[in-house]
């Protein structure tokens, strides 16, 4: 048996009752897919504008490339029509302007959510199943305990060990890493890297933006996670009281080690 066809019989097994007794359709491709990340300097033309893949692309791995594509053409339909016929040049610059930032911040999303699965072969049996999966779901930043506490109490209370409690800061912690507001994305990231491979401490002030909060998980995924989970240090984060939850996500995914008050 190849390893598609073992792929493709365990799956059968795992979904048997859904199936009904009906074989699992399709063949099983157990090597990574391709992805083009688009990402043109111009979407415009002389009276010609691209939208959706044509301009830009977004992984697959978040579900956005037909939204971002109909939210082109809607933004692109209300430019022309704020702006006179023999001014077709003006609404296509209109458009390019206030379209492109809102598709680079879901572009950027896109490519933490392709790292996290490049990434995959450091968490793969070292993480329990539960926390593989909340590293999954957290993998863009977006989310924090709070979310699952409101939909799935029950769940976010299983979650929690005895690592996301607030402790001393441990003796002997190793360097500070400060992450302010604004800080480049790369910039993060060397900040933690040249942190070592010790214990080191994270820490930040109120006010992370988004884009911030995507900066900080790149950089404790791309740098601290992987030394993490093979027991080279801890990653220990001392978070302001309002982004305890937060916090407490990146711990149960894996990507800190404990949090300090």
């Amino acid at each position: 048996m190849t390893p598609n066809e073992a792929i493709q019989t365990a799956c059968a097994e795992v979904f048997a009752p859904d199936l009904d007794g009906h074989p699992l359709s399709g063949a099983t491709q157990n090597r990574p897919r391709s992805f083009a990340d688009v990402a043109l300097p111009t979407w415009i033309g002389p009276r010609t504008a691209l939208v959706g893949d044509a301009a830009h692309t977004a992984h697959f791995s978040i579900g956005s490339g037909t939204t971002l594509a109909i939210d082109d053409a809607h933004r692109l339909i209300s430019a022309v029509a704020a702006h006179s016929p023999g001014r077709l040049d003006e609404a296509l610059i209109r458009y390019d302007a206030e379209r492109r930032p809102q598709v680079a911040a879901v572009q950027e999303i896109s490519r933490q959510s392709l790292r996290w699965w490049h990434g995959l072969e450091h968490r793969w049996g070292r993480l329990a199943p539960d926390r593989l999966a909340w590293s999954l779901i957290t993998r863009t930043g977006l989310f924090s305990l709070d979310v699952l506490r409101s939909g799935d109490p029950e769940l976010a209370n299983t979650l929690l060990r005895e690592e996301t409690l607030p402790q001393p800061l441990p003796v002997g912690a190793g360097p500070e890493v400060r992450v302010t507001a604004g800080l480049p994305r790369q910039h993060v990231r060397e900040l933690i890297a040249v942190a070592g491979t010790g214990d080191t401490t994270v820490t930040w002030d109120s006010g992370l933006t988004a884009a911030d909060r995507l900066a900080l998980v790149d950089a404790l995924q791309e740098v601290r996670e992987p030394a993490h989970l093979r027991g080279l240090g801890r990653t220990v984060l001392r978070a302001p009281a309002n982004d305890r939850s937060w916090a407490e996500s990146q711990v149960v995914a894996g990507r800190a080690s404990d949090i300090c008050a």
